[in-house]
């Protein structure tokens, strides 16, 4: 699953609806977004961590292979061991979007996979419509 180990495949949790407008992103927050493009035109909402807000420049990578952010190594605690950077951007996040990865890089097809789409690998804020809550993780 692309957000092991933070959510496990058939875990369940809760996540506080969001309404359009009222979302103001973290770095570091779990949403649950809808995004139909990225699936096939489907409507299913996925997960995905909130890697870059507005405004942020974000690349892989590092000369240890990690993920960058403003031209530092972001500290990601919440990877699944093994996890690789797959090289992309850098991108800087426009106004009104977000650069969306999973935890699980390994298998996770989330923004790195679509920077050749319009939004170039961001999705709308207003693509979000909830936050997770997580043991406080």
């Amino acid at each position: 699953m692309a957000m092991e180990p933070t959510i496990h495949a058939g875990q369940t949790f809760d996540a506080r609806p969001v309404d359009q407008g009222e979302y103001e992103p973290k770095r570091g927050d779990v949403v649950v977004f809808r995004m139909p493009a990225w699936i096939n035109g489907r409507d299913t909402p996925q997960v995905k961590r909130v890697v870059a807000i507005p405004g942020d420049r974000i690349g892989c990578c590092s000369p240890d292979g990690r993920v960058t952010l403003n031209g530092a190594v972001l500290p990601e605690r919440y990877l699944a061991p093994g996890a690789r950077g797959m090289p992309f951007g850098p991108v800087v996040v426009p106004p009104g979007r977000l650069w969306l990865m999973g935890d699980n890089r390994n298998a996770s097809a989330d923004s790195r996979y679509h920077v050749n789409d319009d939004g170039h690998g961001t999705v709308p804020v207003s693509a979000v419509i909830g936050v997770a809550v997580l043991d406080g993780r």
